[in-house]
């Protein structure tokens, strides 16, 4: 049996694990359209859990452009395309293309947009915001705003402010909704190509787990006084277990990680899972690092 996986909290910006030091990208890519692309959402609405998991799925070519196949909104699924910094729609039932984004604008600067279920505008609101997610922290973000949408079950009339990161796409949606639910998505992971989008802040964390996924492991960089937790998610996004500090995981793993001893003094047990993918976060007061993985 090999050591388990190990992955560490990147001191890099918004990137990819497998670019996160690399020295740059060649040009923003605020949507990655990919075949096999992936993100999870964590959604709240009022006291309702409502996970919303996107993918990419095939492509085809129309008219000398390859078209992507977006799956798993709400509002149902589409083809689309990256043209530069604008995401565009092709419309399989009339033939037509439509803007869904065009991030070069300025801020301030409203847009005509098709994006499902708007009045037909889109607004940058800023070119360098910073959000917190359970993916971990993005900044250099793009932020935009809809107006008077209706989404998915939630109807009635509402705003969007979604966030974006450059190669890793929409990070956080909020909607103010006319009922008060107010329904927020916040990324959990996801799965950009052959890497997985992670971010965490200064003092980083290492978090590990065996290869028959039993147990894991962390330890923090910064031995600060701090709450933390260990925290399961399902493909889906749904939160289907935690630990925390008061059930003294952190206690026997202090200093450097060589002293942290063998399994299983030094570890974690995790629950029984079912095959599926999961994530595993650690959170260590403001730092969080996240390891996806999957149950044969």
């Amino acid at each position: 049996m090999g050591g388990p996986l190990l992955l560490k909290s990147w001191r890099c910006t918004n990137l990819l694990i497998a670019l996160a030091c690399a020295p740059a990208l060649l040009a923003a890519d605020w949507f990655p359209l990919e075949t096999g692309n992936q993100w999870v959402y964590r959604g709240k609405s009022g006291s309702r859990v409502e996970p919303l998991v996107l993918r990419v799925g095939d492509s085809r070519e129309v008219n000398g452009h390859t078209y992507y196949h977006l799956e798993g909104s709400p509002n149902g699924s589409y083809w689309l395309r990256r043209d530069g910094d604008r995401v565009l729609e092709w419309k399989e039932s009339s033939g037509d293309e439509a803007v869904w984004y065009d991030f070069s604008k300025e801020v301030g600067v409203t847009y005509p947009t098709a994006r499902p279920s708007t009045i037909g505008v889109a607004t940058i609101t800023s070119l360098g915001a910073s959000v917190e997610t359970p993916a971990g922290s993005f900044s250099k973000g793009i932020a935009l705003s809809f107006g008077d949408v209706r989404v998915g079950n939630f109807g009635g009339s509402l705003t969007v402010a979604e966030v974006f990161a450059d190669g890793v796409g929409m990070v956080t949606q909020d909607l103010s909704t006319s009922d008060g639910t107010n329904p927020k998505y916040e990324l959990v992971y996801a799965r950009i190509g052959s890497a997985t989008v992670i971010k965490g802040p200064e003092n980083g964390i290492q978090l590990s787990i065996n290869e028959d996924k039993t147990w894991a492991r962390v330890y923090a960089d910064d031995q600060q006084d701090a709450a933390q937790f260990l925290r399961l998610y399902d493909e889906s996004g749904k939160e289907t277990w935690t630990w925390s500090n008061q059930q003294k995981w952190f206690n026997v793993c202090t200093g450097n990680p060589k002293y942290c001893g063998t399994p299983p003094d030094a570890t974690v047990a995790l629950p029984s899972l079912k095959p599926g993918s999961y994530v595993l976060v650690a959170e260590h007061g403001a730092s969080r690092v996240t390891l996806p993985f999957t149950v044969q």
